[in-house]
């Protein structure tokens, strides 16, 4: 029976188990604002084994290390990654900001081989999983893991990086209805695009 996350009861995020739920849910309620209307994206970010890290805490003294499964394909990996950074860009305010990249730091990261399929999350999308791990398992486990029909991840993930990427919006004010009093050559042109 696949775990899902009650968001209204997360756990003590000092704990290790509460802090990767507040990740998960973190994670979820991103995806969700950047993208109202794809609840498949969204729903990947329910599963705790799906999209938060498992971490190597061995030396207490630094921040844990990453353990990447190797059951997790790239774009997957990059969608997440792109999602902290969505979180960390969309802080309110610095202590919001600091609050965000603590939860989300981490020294480095190394794949994770000694993911057993009881590890692996099922039910994802097709394009959540990494081909080479599919082509390394039997086809029962393959059919264990319950894989839904791919959701365009690598789609998705210009999109994040779009709405990521610094530089690229031109913020109107209220009361302007389109750019042709800029592009007379007014001074707020100016101001805005210097070229």
């Amino acid at each position: 029976m696949e775990r899902r996350l009650n968001f209204k009861k997360l756990r003590n995020p000092k704990t290790l188990e509460g802090g990767r739920m507040h990740v998960t849910a973190s994670h979820f309620k991103i995806a969700h604002q950047l993208f109202p209307q794809n609840n498949d994206f969204s729903a990947i970010y329910t599963d705790i084994k799906a999209t938060s890290d498992v971490e190597d805490n061995s030396d207490l003294g630094k921040a844990p290390k990453r353990l990447v499964g190797v059951w997790r394909s790239e774009a997957l990996t990059l969608c997440t990654r792109q999602l902290d950074l969505a979180m960390t860009l969309g802080a309110k305010t610095q202590l919001e900001k600091n609050r965000v990249q603590r939860m989300l730091h981490r020294d480095g990261e190394k794949l994770d081989y000694n993911s057993d399929l009881t590890n692996v999350p099922h039910c994802l999308p097709l394009d959540c999983y990494s081909t080479i791990y599919l082509n390394t398992i039997s086809e029962v486990e393959r059919n264990h893991l319950l894989v839904k029909e791919p959701i365009g991840l690598q789609n998705i993930l210009l999109e994040i990086e779009a709405k990521t990427k610094r530089g690229r919006h031109i913020i109107q004010r209220p009361g302007r209805s389109s750019l042709s009093g800029i592009e007379a050559g007014s001074s707020s042109h100016n101001r805005m695009n210097p070229e």
